[in-house]
């Protein structure tokens, strides 16, 4: 699945610029374990995302973790060293590494360390 796709699915607001850095990161390749979940994995150049919600994302070298899937919803935990990184201006990009996301039709949480800046969407 290409990770432009994988961003599409979180409802992420994007203009057409980002959504073409993304297209040039290729697939993301999911490795089974079980009917739930297995590992995930994208290797490309760093890049900056600029999202409609103002905040950056940090997408590194290499993007890799575990999934796991439920019928409703999808979770990715972020290895260390290779998670996805949040950021907002202000005067500097101050970031942070994402520890997982998960999104269904109806949320989206964005587990960041600590308890004081996750984010959550509400569709």
């Amino acid at each position: 699945m290409p990770l432009a796709e994988v961003f599409a699915a979180l409802g992420l607001t994007l203009d057409e610029t980002e959504w073409e850095k993304l297209r040039t990161r290729g697939n993301v390749s999911f490795a089974p374990h079980d009917d739930s979940g297995g590992n995930f994995s994208n290797d490309g150049v760093r890049q900056e995302i600029e999202t409609g919600e103002g905040l950056t994302l940090v997408v590194p070298q290499q993007l890799a973790g575990e999934y796991v899937t439920a019928s409703d919803a999808l979770t990715l935990t972020f290895a260390e060293g290779a998670a996805l990184r949040g950021c907002k201006r202000v005067f500097v990009l101050i970031c942070e590494d994402v520890v997982k996301v998960e999104a269904s039709e109806h949320r989206l949480y964005i587990d960041l360390p600590g308890d004081k800046y996750d984010l959550c969407f509400e569709f």
